[in-house]
C-alpha cells in the first residue's frame, strides 16, 4: 500500500513540474521537486535494506576455492 502512495506522488509530482513549465510558475514547480523528494527519501532506507540482505544472501551462497 506504501509503494502505491509512494508512485502516486512521484506520478503527481511529475505533473506538477511539467505544468509549472508550462505555465512559468515557479511554486508549483518547487511544490513537484519537494514532493518527489519526500518520495524518494522515504523509499530509499527500505531500498538499501533490501539491497544489503540481498547482497549478504549472494555472497553467503558462492562457495570460494
Amino acid at each position: 500500500m506504501l509503494d502505491i502512495i509512494t508512485l502516486i506522488g512521484i506520478i503527481i509530482g511529475i505533473i506538477l513540474i511539467i505544468y509549472s513549465s508550462k505555465k512559468q510558475n515557479r511554486v508549483l514547480r518547487n511544490i513537484g521537486i519537494f514532493i518527489i523528494l519526500i518520495c524518494l527519501i522515504y523509499v530509499v532506507p527500505s531500498f538499501l535494506k533490501g539491497f544489503a540482505q540481498g547482497f549478504v544472501e549472494g555472497a553467503s551462497s558462492v562457495e570460494f576455492h
